[in-house]
């Protein structure tokens, strides 16, 4: 299969941190943002609640791993795939993340683990998550996850995937999401495809970059905050819990608690801009970085809103 060249990213080694460690980390991001937010010029943000998300459009979301949709916005998604809402939700795990299973302590089933099985487990772990949320993941099986490169065939599923869709908003991960090669992989491949998709159609798009619990946005990227309803926020943490095999490894009780603090973040940024309407319970949100992709006469421009 012919390898498209391009330029590598590089990539950092992959650092593996334990529950305090990265609760502690995200937080004091978190709280760094603000205090950048509060002191220089940032993009205003455009909160969204249950009563004014997008409604009747059509949305992909790509995730690098299997779980990533229902980690980083399982709760967004919820609401979105609300039947009043009438939206229409595609997801895509572009790997199988058959990596992210880990050894089993017993030496004999754990030579019976091999990547197929294990891609197996974490496939059944996603649908078993995906029926809380109320999404159908498909897989796509990337080329890169293996190889190391994106192949022309990456290339095409991709964009097979765009024209298929014809979506409206697309949720996928950040440029600065550089802790895992995955999500490096994944955001320069999809950007390549999303450029392609806008230069041949010429239809205008709405990008969604969303947070994990590796990668807090920039105060210059954060425009929109999510507040997750009650119901959703349950069904996400639910959802997380049918992920048994990234439980040990990734530490979703983390992802839980960063929900709880960025709503303390929230709650001062309100009153920081003088905003009245300051809720007496406010949920935990969800981070966005919202951009607009537009064909131009000399290629395609990105910004954000």
């Amino acid at each position: 299969m012919p390898i498209i060249r391009f330029r590598e990213p590089r990539m950092k080694k992959e650092v593996k941190m334990g529950f305090a460690q990265r609760l502690r980390c995200g937080t004091k991001a978190m709280m760094t943002n603000l205090h950048v937010r509060m002191t220089k010029k940032t993009p205003a943000i455009k909160f969204y609640t249950s009563k004014n998300l997008p409604r009747n459009t059509r949305v992909c979301v790509f995730g690098p791993h299997p779980d990533d949709a229902a980690i980083s916005l399982g709760g967004t998604l919820h609401m979105l795939t609300r039947p009043h809402e009438k939206n229409n939700v595609f997801s895509f795990a572009l790997t199988s993340g058959h990596r992210g299973v880990g050894n089993h302590h017993d030496p004999k089933i754990n030579r019976r683990l091999t990547p197929k099985i294990r891609a197996y487990i974490r496939k059944r772990e996603t649908r078993a998550a995906d029926k809380i949320i109320g999404i159908k993941t498909n897989f796509l099986d990337m080329d890169f996850y293996e190889k190391g490169k994106i192949t022309a065939l990456d290339m095409k599923k991709a964009e097979e995937a765009l024209q298929a869709v014809k979506p409206k908003i697309i949720f996928m991960p950040a440029h600065g999401d550089i802790k895992q090669e995955t999500h490096q992989f994944s955001h320069e491949l999809l950007k390549r495809a999303i450029n392609n998709y806008v230069r041949k159609t010429g239809e205008p798009l709405e990008i969604w970059f969303y947070e994990t619990p590796y990668y807090s946005l920039s105060p210059r990227m954060l425009n929109v905050e999510v507040e997750l309803a009650e119901k959703s926020n349950s069904a996400k943490i639910a959802s997380l819990g049918k992920l048994k095999s990234q439980t040990a490894r990734t530490n979703l009780e983390a992802e839980e608690r960063l929900g709880d603090a960025r709503k303390g973040i929230v709650e001062q940024e309100l009153k920081h801009n003088g905003n009245r309407k300051i809720l007496t319970k406010i949920s935990p949100v969800a981070n966005f970085s919202r951009c607009a992709v537009r064909r131009r006469l000399f290629g395609v421009s990105w910004k954000l809103l």
